[in-house]
Order: C-alpha cells, then sequence, then structure tokens
C-alpha cells in the first residue's frame, strides 16, 4: 500500500472516530488536531463545513484549484461546485425524487444526499469543481469525486442528536475521467468502423448477388437465343401444319379434339420461348410521364374477381402527394399483377392484401403485403432466379421478369418474407428520368422467423 492510500486509510478512520465521539470533548479535539495534520499531507481536499455548509475548514490541497484555504473559510460550499451540479448536491432539489430515512430525514446534511448510505456516509459521487478564475483566463473545471459524512453533537445511536457540520474527502479524478472519455471515444470510432464495416459487407454482398443474377439472366439468355432459332422454326411449321390438319377435318370428326391438343400446346410452347426472351435481356421501354396509383388500382381491378373468391379484405394507403413518374405503365402494370396475383393466390383461405405508397428521398416506393403463409427461408433467395417456382404448374420467370422490369426502371425491388405471417414486396422507381440506383436494379432478401 503506498503512501498516499495508507494516508486517506487514516483520514477516513479519523473521520469516523469524529463522528462517534461527543462534541467538544478533549478526544474529540485529538483527533481533530490528528486529522488536520494528515488533512495538509495528502493529495485530497479534506474539508469541514458548518450546519449550514459554510467552510470550517479546508486543506492545502484546495490550491490545486486556484483557491487558498482562508479566502473559503466562512464561504458557502457551492463555491467550488459547478453551477450545474448543484442538483446532484442539494437535499431540496433531491427530496422530491427520493424519501425515507436515508435521503429525506430533518438529521441527514442537506448536502450528497443522493448517494448516501444508512450510515449517512456519501460515497464516490462524482461532481465537477471550478478552478478559480486568473485575470485574463477562463473559468476551467475538473472533476471530483467526493467522500462525506454529517458530524453531530452526539453519537449516531442516540436520539434528539444535534447536526453541526460535515467532514468530507474530495478526490481529483480528473486524469481518471480524461482517460474514461478517450476509451468512450476510442470505443465510439470502433463502434462506427464496425458499422461501416458491417454496411460494406452487406453492400458487397448485394453486389455479389447482382452480379450472380446478372450472370445467371446473360447465361439465360444465350440459351433463350439458342432456343428461339432452333425451336422457333420447327414450331412454326407445326403450326402451319396443324392450321392446315384443321381446315381439312370437318368439325364433328372426333380426330378435331386431338388437333386442339396440339394446337393449345403448340401455344404454350411459343408463349414461353417469348417470356425466356423477355426475361433475358433488358425490355426495351416506352417511358411517359403517368400516375402510378392509377396502375395500382388497374391491377386490383384486373384481380377483383379473383379477390373475392379467395375472401380477401384489400386495405389501400396511398400518399397523398404527386404520383405522376416517369414509366412504361404497360411494363410497370405487368410487374404488380404478377405480385399482386402471387399475393392473392397465397391467400386461398381469406386474408388481408394491403398495398400503400409513400416517397423516400428521390424515390416513389409501393409496399404489397399479404397475410399468407410467406416464403421459406431456403426459397427466399432464388426467387428471382430463372425458372424457380414453388408452384407445381409454375414456369418460375413471372419474377425474374419482373426483375428485370423494374431494374430497367433504375429501380429496386425488395422482398421480406416471415414465416407463417406473409411476404412484403418493396418497388422503388425514381422519382426523376435518369436517376438510376448504382448500376441498376438491386434486391435484398431477408426472411425472419
Amino acid at each position: 500500500m503506498d503512501g498516499s492510500k495508507m494516508v486517506s486509510k487514516g483520514i477516513k478512520t479519523t473521520i469516523s472516530d469524529i463522528v462517534e465521539h461527543k462534541s467538544g470533548g478533549e478526544e474529540l479535539e485529538e483527533s481533530k488536531r490528528r486529522y488536520e495534520t494528515f488533512a495538509q499531507m495528502i493529495p485530497d481536499i479534506i474539508y469541514e463545513v458548518d450546519s449550514e455548509e459554510n467552510f470550517t475548514f479546508v486543506s492545502n490541497s484546495i490550491k490545486r484549484l486556484g483557491y487558498t484555504p482562508e479566502e473559503l473559510i466562512g464561504k458557502h460550499f457551492k463555491e467550488i461546485i459547478h453551477p450545474a451540479d448543484f442538483k446532484k448536491i442539494s437535499r431540496d432539489k433531491v427530496l422530491p425524487k427520493y424519501s425515507g430515512k436515508i435521503t429525506g430525514d430533518e438529521g441527514s446534511p442537506k448536502f450528497f444526499d443522493e448517494r448516501r448510505t444508512k450510515k449517512r456516509i456519501t460515497k464516490n459521487l462524482g461532481i465537477r469543481l471550478v478552478v478559480k478564475k486568473q485575470q485574463g483566463q477562463l473559468a476551467d473545471c475538473r472533476y471530483g469525486e467526493v467522500y462525506s459524512s454529517g458530524k453531530w453533537d452526539k453519537p449516531l445511536a442516540e436520539k434528539d442528536k444535534k447536526l453541526i457540520g460535515s467532514i468530507g474527502i474530495i478526490r481529483d479524478i480528473t486524469e481518471h475521467k480524461k482517460t474514461e472519455q478517450e476509451h468512450s471515444k476510442i470505443v465510439e470510432a470502433e463502434r462506427q468502423k464496425a458499422e461501416e464495416l458491417k454496411k460494406a459487407y452487406a453492400e458487397l454482398q448485394a453486389s455479389k448477388d447482382e452480379l450472380v443474377r446478372s450472370e445467371k439472366l446473360a447465361h439465360t439468355g444465350r440459351i433463350a437465343a439458342s432456343i428461339a432459332h432452333e425451336v422457333r422454326n420447327p414450331l412454326t411449321n407445326v403450326v402451319m401444319s396443324i392450321q392446315q390438319l384443321k381446315k381439312a377435318i370437318k368439325p364433328e370428326n372426333p380426330k378435331v379434339k386431338h388437333i386442339e391438343i396440339i394446337e393449345r400446346n403448340t401455344e404454350r410452347i411459343n408463349y414461353l420461348i417469348t417470356e425466356l426472351l423477355n426475361c433475358a435481356r433488358p425490355p426495351k421501354l416506352n417511358l411517359h410521364l403517368y400516375n402510378i396509383h392509377k396502375v395500382l388500382k388497374n391491377v386490383l381491378n384486373s384481380a377483383e374477381t379473383k379477390i373475392r373468391s379467395n375472401r380477401i379484405k384489400v386495405n389501400k394507403s396511398f400518399t397523398s402527394r404527386a404520383s405522376k413518374i416517369m414509366i412504361d405503365r404497360e411494363q410497370i402494370e405487368r410487374v404488380f399483377s404478377n405480385i399482386a396475383l402471387n399475393a392473392i393466390e397465397a391467400m386461398p383461405k381469406g386474408g388481408i392484401l394491403t398495398i400503400s405508397t409513400e416517397v423516400k428521398e428521390n424515390f416513389f416506393v409501393i409496399k404489397i403485403h399479404d397475410t399468407g403463409k410467406g416464403i421459406p427461408e431456403k426459397d427466399i433467395i432464388r426467387i428471382f432466379d430463372p425458372f424457380f417456382s414453388s408452384k407445381s404448374d409454375g414456369v418460375g420467370l413471372g419474377l425474374t421478369l419482373c426483375y428485370g422490369i423494374i431494374a430497367s426502371h433504375g429501380g429496386t425491388i425488395e422482398v421480406e418474407s416471415q414465416w407463417k405471417k406473409g411476404v412484403i414486396f418493396t418497388v422503388s422507381l425514381p422519382l426523376f428520368a435518369g436517376h438510376r440506383v448504382g448500376g441498376g436494379g438491386s434486391i435484398y432478401s431477408i426472411t425472419k422467423r
């Protein structure tokens, strides 16, 4: 144990001695003389105040704040306390928040009450100390830690005792406080760096996903071009031959139904090839200023029969701000029809379909939320991939097409799924022509269980 700590321990022991002995006795006077001798030997500020909180003794360590012990004698304790910390030490301001014998009884000192113990000793109360302003200098402050105890005319255990003052120690913890503040700054800086790294990683992951998806679409495009060349020419011959056969056979001939089956299937093959080509190559946009709310209403009107048959309630929450933006109306209507139809089919036994719009920064944001079963976690990262479908009769090109259309508009399409609680598709379209997101559309797939 170093000398300063030993002396501090001696001071605290002396304080206890003073508290436990009757005021005015010889033992008290002797303890006081010992206490004052020790007080001048240690760096901590030792003080005594009377029942009105005016200084009756201050050790020489007060000089570190620019005061002399002599000039503080008779002055109020608040003389050295930062004004903003008065509420920390005044019992009058503490009482509304605290009550009881520890902080509210009339016998306790008026200062440092909110940190008092049952022994009426204040410990580790942090306050700011005012440094005396020298001529031409601005006032400064240091940080202190207070240990304080009341002085009584009788031992604490006796009744009808009278408070005659307080005695305490103020330890300068400025350097410790500065170290704490520097540490806090370092921790905050590290936290910000971690957040930046996390954000950068998320952006990198999104870019990687975008790159992979773009490569898949490019690969699909090459396949589609090959299919269009290799399949469409012979398919055209098949269609023409079927048409000739149909003309040659009378309608009542039972073989007509077989011809119609061939005809329907050739039409489906032709449709699939067309869809595949549309997904694989960026659509040519016919941009015009159009009301996006009108597009959404058209989508709901077209799906009205399906909505009624599935007993679905539709909630609309459209922004009151201007909703005209540059879009290819036909293409965008196709996107929302696809998303809305998926949402309706996800609620075969009823549910709620919510469509909301808002303006965020430079984008018009449309959210379509269903209360269906949601998308499994293993599937959600693949829903925009070509030929992926969870439906038994699905082709798996609808959302791929949606992705391509939104990306061509310079927007984003995001999906959030909560298993057995529904799916939210969020489409963000630029308010102004030419304002794009990065290098094109991007996707953020979030699944929560």
